[in-house]
């Protein structure tokens, strides 16, 4: 087995590890896991493939793929709740594939550079947290990934094949996510001049033609849904997939709204345990002075080049977005893994025991933040018989900590490993222990699956403030259900006397009515009353679960 090979191989075990954790331990999370798990079995309720719906209302938030996606495994292996979990988390092992392919034409004669990247890639702490989320990211990641293997391809030579992968990397990533793909994959296009090794065949107005043919597949790709789809949804829907989910939210963010320079200080916490790692900086540092002192066509610059030219141009535009999360910026981790790659390569190949002192520190910071408690946040949500597994979560961190820093690793790459596995068997503790903890205020089954029973005895259910779907899938409820604002509740009970109201108090709120059904639900207590008990007047005490905005 080559170097590559065990990479990849770790990799899969990394990934198997956080997928059986979170199967076992973790339910869907509400209000995003859930939401995107509502739209999915509505689509199977309904039939209604081409038009995504939310609680049955017009759903444009999102493209389809990922919701045909969870319907294809569904109509396969029945309805379930371990497919959509499995084939969302599948892109991110689909992704360190992809890593590993790049790193090898970009870095090519560096046998040690797919295994480093892929490491580095899938051994850092967001690519870790999200990969086992029913969310859109990783997927994207694959998609962006795929659409730059295919640029590398085509800086080969291999024009019209390359650009084929390129667009239909593009194409992929729209329905994915929207045209948020291009500002992953469009710049490193554009940007070919500054990392091709020469000049391509028929000169750079050639290239860019090619350019605009890949853009052409991936629109094709993408409007093959969105035109039908429009014309279906009318002219809300239109707005929705053209305008408001994609341009409107770059020049006026609705949503995670964050300042210009957000990004920066979360980079050590999104790329740990790599920005504490003395060698990659190291590194970096051996691989300026080889740029500035070594042939132009050496064997890494172009490579180096051309992940510059993915990742910074992606950080940029995104910071220049007013909406910001971490996870919009996991397409750009191949390229860190590649850059980190060339940059491991030029170290000294000699891994000191000190070298693991501040990730050793780190992970030893989370043990001890998770047995403190400061300011008593984790007291408020986690039950006194959970508090042990808190506390084996930190005994698990502690002893990685313990672990890194007597570990002397005897080359880079083993080094890489160790960080990497470290990294992820801390979240692998954090969701088996904390998760386990708290899974009783995410796990919205016992409401849902009491609002299924009256949706059955054919008796309607009201949800006061918006509703975000969250009890659709896990109660496999087949009705939307009706938002009424808190003042209408008396009215809506006196209509539907053998309906219920779902609502929410403080979690040490008690209710104004009696309940027929109360549990914690995230920060806050979910509560079903029967409209019997509230035509009178009587008050709930509830209140919306909060705008939740779209991720």
């Amino acid at each position: 087995m080559g170097r590559t090979d065990r990479a990849v191989a770790l990799a899969a075990v990394w990934w198997l590890a956080l997928v059986t954790v979170t199967l076992l331990t973790r339910p869907y999370v509400p209000v995003d896991e859930t939401r995107y798990l509502a739209v999915a079995w509505e689509m199977r309720v309904t039939g209604e493939y081409l038009v995504p719906h939310l609680n049955g209302a017009l759903y444009g938030h999102k493209p389809p793929l990922m919701f045909w996606l969870i319907n294809a495994g569904w109509a396969v292996f029945g309805v379930n709740e371990w497919w959509p979990r499995l084939i969302v988390t599948a892109f991110g092992l689909a992704a360190l594939l992809l890593t590993a392919r790049i790193a090898a034409l970009a870095l090519p004669g560096r046998e040690q550079a797919p295994g480093l990247a892929v490491l580095v890639t899938g051994g850092a702490l967001l690519w870790a947290v999200f990969a086992t989320m029913v969310m859109f990211d990783l997927m994207l990641t694959t998609f962006a990934a795929l659409a730059m293997l295919g640029l590398l391809r085509a800086g080969r030579g291999e024009l019209g094949r390359g650009f084929l992968i390129f667009g239909l990397g593009i194409g992929l990533g729209v329905l994915s996510k929207g045209p948020a793909i291009l500002l992953h994959t469009l710049p490193a296009a554009l940007l070919a001049p500054l990392w091709l090794r020469q000049r391509p065949a028929g000169g750079w107005g050639r290239w860019y033609l090619w350019v605009l043919g890949g853009f052409l597949v991936g629109a094709a790709v993408a409007l093959a849904w969105a035109v039908p789809a429009a014309v279906a949804g009318g002219e809300a829907f239109r707005e929705e997939i053209f305008w408001k989910q994609s341009a409107n939210r770059m020049v006026q963010s609705f949503a995670h709204r964050k300042p210009l320079w957000w990004y920066l200080p979360m980079l050590p916490l999104m790329l740990f345990p790599w920005l504490f790692w003395a060698p990659l900086w190291k590194g970096f540092a051996a691989l300026a002075r080889s740029v500035r002192a070594g042939p132009a066509d050496g064997p890494a610059q172009p490579g180096v080049r051309f992940a510059l030219a993915w990742a910074l141009p992606g950080l940029l535009a995104f910071s220049m977005i007013s909406g910001k999360q971490m996870q919009y910026l996991l397409p750009e981790f191949p390229a860190f893994g590649l850059l980190a790659a060339a940059a491991l390569l030029a170290a000294p190949p000699v891994v000191r025991r000190w070298h693991q002192v501040l990730p050793a520190f780190a992970l030893a910071g989370l043990a001890v933040y998770l047995v403190v408690d400061p300011g008593a946040r984790m007291t408020e949500i986690v039950p006194a018989a959970g508090r042990p597994w808190v506390l084996a979560s930190a005994a698990a961190c502690g002893a990685l900590a313990v672990g890194v820093l007597l570990a002397q690793p005897r080359s880079i790459a083993a080094g890489a490993a160790l960080l990497g596995t470290a990294t992820v068997g801390a979240v692998v503790a954090l969701q088996a222990g904390f998760g386990s903890a708290v899974a009783y205020a995410y796990d919205v089954h016992p409401v849902a699956r009491h609002l299924a029973e009256v949706q059955a005895q054919g008796q309607p259910v009201a949800h006061i403030g918006k509703y975000h779907g969250q009890f659709q899938f896990p109660g496999r409820l087949r009705q939307p259900l009706q938002v009424i604002a808190e003042e209408g509740v008396a009215d809506w009970a006196a209509r539907n006397p053998g309906g219920v109201v779902v609502g929410y108090t403080e979690p040490d709120e008690a209710p104004a009515s009696p309940t027929r059904l109360s549990q914690r639900y995230r920060g806050q207590a979910a509560h079903v009353w029967a409209a019997a008990d509230l035509r009178g007047g009587a008050r709930t005490g509830g209140h919306a679960s909060g705008d939740e905005p779209e991720k």
